[in-house]
């Protein structure tokens, strides 16, 4: 009675405490399996969304990409185009850009709008609607003002009054280079938005700023309705209306669900953008996931279902089973005795076997030694009792040194019976067990055995032992060991790899292609590519490639393709034939290579490469070495180099020793410290000669946060530092012009005396005194003062210019008489006089001016050397020099100024009218001179002409039109002239 107590309160602790470890583990292995089930439904879910954004952005690209090159193209290609809209021929304008219109219309039906702008706001001509123009756009079209300041193309989603546009404007100069408006392009959106529904598979809608739209757009859209701040459009008004009514549109992953139990899962995409960045709207894509939803409700079912039942079962099983179970453990120590004595019988039958083994012992060994495997007698204590010599060869010891020791110690050098032993596996199940061993041979290398054990007869219900049979595998393992490194390196690889036969069969696979298509080896192993692709695939795409590489030549292609999990992916697959020993082509491999993330980043890196490419700046990288690593064009362009003479070569083999250590190490190594230096240098570049760059360093951090390097900008200032040079020259000279005014006035007070003076003097003396000839000189004198003072002050006057008639052999020679008195006493000057009709019509002052820099710059050629500087008039006509159908046709003046000096180099003919260049020191000149000159010449319809040798002097002569074949503009007299053009 105490025992059956014993065994129940016993058996109602098991049956307890094993429902609860039961209960325990269904409970965690719920909540883990609703955890990992939860975490893969998330993932399908991101990845849907993450495939929708690319092909959203891709879409756009492909979309509105080619028409920022279009749009440069057809200015560039059709200067009829620029022409007509520079000269404002609004007719011409639209008859010769129609035809593009039409076209681009023709290629893309949603191209809607070509519009040139005017610089001040106005609409010029809209070649979708020419009738309407005029109109004033500032405040409508911010982009297109936005290019009227910068000059350069903007890109932008824009509200107008016809909708949601693409538009892309582009500033137009004419061959001048003068900027005289711009030129917009205008696409509809709808052809993007429906290319997005269909390749996304989900209900789609645009939704766009309320407030921004009822200010923009006049034109009422019924299919447009408000949604909180916001107004959508989209194929199914009924589900967005579910949308709860303040819902921010710039965020994802709500649910929603309609009447009909299906959901939908929300993703926004902040997709439209004004070209300041700033978001007006977006798509917004309804996923449906009422078949996930339900599919993970149904696991929750399932599972709950299974882990009840699984407990109801167990505690059943439990409940019946453990009583039978302890009474049986209650009888066993009754047959325990039994067993004890049953094992001392087997003991004396083994000695039995054994004894009858020895006899046997002479027949079987002679058996043995000819057996080409190693055959060792082991009994069951593990202990050796019989080898034969194939097992001394084998394992390079003498026969007789295993006889009397333990198996495991003397093949396998372990201290205890082998875990896999298959002589103890014989002797457990009475059947032959086999397994593979190595170990290392002395002098040879790895042994590789393939041992199999048979049990020896059974005596008195125990094993007596087993025959352990050695056979050398150590070359078949080698070849199974390449075989298997080579599988695992295939199956290691993150391409899809696969083989097809001759006949289109997919016989192998890797684990990445498995993967990838969700597929087990047994689904695709043996299969067609047409029953795993389907017909249109593989008759359309894939067949013509197989075909290729079964001929013997290496394909390869890139295309798109979706994946179960993966989504939509980039890759790029090469397919290589197959070739065995005789030559002939027997299948073919396939390597898929996922690069969408490459293409991605190319396509973002060709954006930035034409950043950089496009800007005038210097832009460079150089490393931690100060070695560059990259250039932009501008930087190649005007160093005159290829891109391989640069990268790869360091800062001081390009700028100098001298100038890479005084000026340029320091500041680098303050930027490799993290430091932003900013500082202005000249620098030499054999296009563009000395440049001032205003340089920056920026550092540049890896992913370690480490500074690897630094971003070089430079940028040319020179034209800048050039005109604040000489604005305080001119400012200068102002000054001085002010105070030779002024000095001139007190002297010219001083010269009135003077003439007064001797003028009665002369009067009250008789002509023979002798101090009479004196004073009369004086008196000369004093007169020939007084009209260089005129001169002194005519000249410092700077009063508008006004048209007459200028006889130039005076205007000559007062001004080579104001040049004469700042020569030095070793230059010679002549005049040479060839005609007596010297008068034009001009500005007086400025052909004076336009006189006194040539003769001034000839007197700076010669410098304080010996030399002589010719003067020249002469009457020429048109026919005896080279002119142009804009120059007139009647004779010319040819004023000639030659001069004995150092003469102008070859290299710099092309520069020497450009304002500001000058090969003089900085106290030397502006570089002005032949600018105003030139700029003089061409307002009064004139031609200058030069020749010059280095070391031999130069002559520069001036083509000015005679009075009696002027030709006269509409508007007068004014006629050829302008002041600004010359007043630099």
């Amino acid at each position: 009675m105490e025992q059956n107590k014993t065994a129940i309160s016993v058996k109602n602790k098991a049956i307890f405490l094993v429902s609860f470890f039961v209960v325990l583990l269904c409970v965690l292995f719920f909540i883990q399996g609703r955890r990992l089930h939860g975490e893969a439904i998330d993932r399908i879910l991101e990845q849907r969304c993450d495939s929708a954004d690319l092909i959203i952005n891709s879409i756009g690209e492909y979309s509105y990409g080619p028409f920022k090159k279009r749009i440069v193209n057809m200015l560039e290609n059709n200067d009829e185009i620029v022409k007509a809209f520079a000269a404002r021929n609004r007719d011409m304008l639209y008859q010769v850009a129609l035809p593009k219109y039409q076209a681009l219309q023709h290629e893309n039906s949603e191209f809607y709008v070509m519009h040139f702008h005017l610089p001040d706001g106005t609409t010029f001509l809209r070649i979708h609607w020419p009738d309407f123009h005029g109109d004033d756009l500032k405040q409508v079209r911010p982009i297109v003002q936005a290019v009227h300041q910068r000059q350069v193309q903007l890109s932008a989603y824009e509200i107008g009054r016809r909708g949601i546009f693409y538009r892309i404007v582009q500033p137009v100069f004419d061959d001048a280079g003068t900027y005289v408006g711009a030129l917009e392009f205008g696409i509809n959106i709808d052809y993007q938005f429906e290319a997005i529904r269909r390749q996304t598979n989900a209900k789609v809608a645009l939704y766009v700023d309320a407030e921004r739209w009822d200010k923009a757009n006049s034109s009422s859209h019924d299919d447009f309705h408000q949604v909180g701040d916001y107004m959508v459009h989209g194929e199914d008004s009924e589900i967005f209306d579910l949308l709860p009514a303040g819902y921010n549109f710039s965020e994802s992953g709500s649910i929603i669900q309609t009447k009909k139990d299906i959901s939908y899962l929300i993703h926004s995409h902040d997709y439209l953008k004004n070209f300041m960045g700033h978001e007006i709207g977006g798509i917004l894509l309804l996923h449906d996931i009422s078949q996930i939803l339900e599919e993970k409700a149904v696991f929750i079912r399932n599972f709950l279902i299974f882990s009840l039942f699984l407990l109801t079962f167990t505690i059943l099983t439990l409940w019946f089973s453990f009583e039978s179970l302890i009474g049986r453990l209650e009888s066993s120590k009754f047959h325990l005795k039994k067993v004890v004595a049953k094992l001392r019988d087997e003991n004396l039958a083994r000695e039995h076997v054994e004894n009858a083994l020895l006899e046997n012992e002479k027949k079987s060994h002679d058996l043995l030694e000819n057996i080409t495997h190693g055959i060792v007698l082991v009994n069951a204590d593990y202990i050796i009792s019989k080898v034969n010599s194939a097992i001394g060869r084998m394992c390079g010891k003498d026969e007789y040194d295993f006889l009397g020791k333990f198996c495991y110690q003397e093949l396998r050098q372990r201290t205890s019976v082998c875990p896999d032993c298959p002589g103890k596996l014989a002797m457990e199940t009475g059947n032959s067990h086999t397994i593979r061993w190595s170990r290392e041979k002395k002098n040879e290398g790895e042994l590789i055995v393939k041992k199999t054990a048979f049990p020896l007869p059974v005596k008195n219900n125990k094993p007596t032992g087993f025959v352990l049979i050695l056979e050398d595998l150590t070359e078949q393992q080698q070849a199974e060991k390449s075989l298997y490194k080579f599988k695992h390196i295939v199956d290691a690889s993150q391409d899809h790899l696969s083989f097809v036969s001759s006949n289109y069969v997919l016989d192998l696979v890797n684990k990445a292609y498995l993967c990838a298509h969700k597929k087990e080896f047994e689904e695709v192993a043996g299969r067609s590519m047409a029953e795993i692709y389907g017909d249109k695939v593989f008759f359309q795409s894939a067949k013509k490639h197989i075909d290729s590489a079964l001929a013997g030549s290496l394909v390869r292609c890139q295309y798109w393709y979706e994946y179960p999990d993966l989504g939509l992916r980039y890759m790029d697959e090469v397919y290589s034939p197959y070739v065995q020993e005789d030559g002939e082509v027997r299948g073919i491999v396939i390597s898929s290579r996922d690069i969408t993330r490459q293409k991605m980043v190319e396509s973002q890196l060709r954006k930035y490469e034409n950043i950089v490419s496009a800007s005038r700046d210097h832009m460079s990288f150089v490393d931690r070495d100060y070695v560059y690593k990259a250039v932009n064009d501008a930087y190649l362009r005007d160093s005159q180099k290829s891109r391989e003479e640069i990268v790869g070569h360091s800062v001081a083999s390009l700028l100098g020793e001298d100038i890479f250590e005084t000026t340029v190490k320091s500041k680098i190594d303050q930027a490799l410290q993290g430091k932003d230096i900013h500082y202005e240098e000249w620098f030499f570049f054999p296009r563009i000669g000395w440049s001032c760059r205003e340089v920056h360093y920026y550092p540049f951090y890896d992913d370690n946060r480490m500074v690897s390097g630094l971003v070089v900008n430079s940028r040319d200032i020179t034209e800048r530092k050039e005109m604040e040079r000489s604005i305080q020259q001119m400012q200068k000279k102002e000054a001085l012009a002010t105070l030779a005014s002024g000095i001139a006035h007190d002297f010219n007070n001083i010269l009135g005396a003077i003439i007064g003076c001797t003028e009665m003097s002369l009067l009250d003396m008789p002509q023979d005194d002798n101090s009479f000839k004196h004073i009369l000189q004086a008196n000369k004198a004093a007169y020939r003062a007084r009209n260089l003072v005129k001169r002194i002050l005519s000249f410092s006057r700077q009063k508008e210019g006004t048209l007459k008639d200028i006889k130039l052999i005076p205007l000559i020679n007062e001004t080579l008489d104001m040049v004469r008195v700042t020569l030095p006493p070793t230059v010679e000057t002549r005049v040479f006089i060839e005609t007596d009709k010297d008068v034009m019509v001009g500005d007086e002052s400025a052909i004076q001016q336009m006189i006194l820099n040539l003769f001034t710059n000839a007197a700076q050629a010669i410098g304080e050397k010996e030399g002589l500087l010719l003067v020249g008039l002469a009457r020429v006509a048109a026919g005896d020099i080279e002119i142009n159908e804009k120059k007139k046709k009647g004779p010319y003046l040819c004023l000639t100024v030659s001069d004995t000096g150092c003469g102008i180099e070859p290299n710099l003919w092309d520069r020497i009218f450009d304002p500001y260049f000058s090969n003089k020191g900085v106290s030397e000149g502006t570089g002005l001179g032949l600018a105003i000159v030139q700029n003089i010449v061409k307002n009064h319809g004139g031609m200058l002409t030069f020749d010059s040798m280095s070391g031999k002097g130069t002559t520069m002569k001036v083509f000015l039109p005679c009075h009696n074949e002027r030709i006269l503009l509409e508007k007068g007299v004014e006629a050829g002239y302008d002041k600004d053009l010359y007043d630099i």
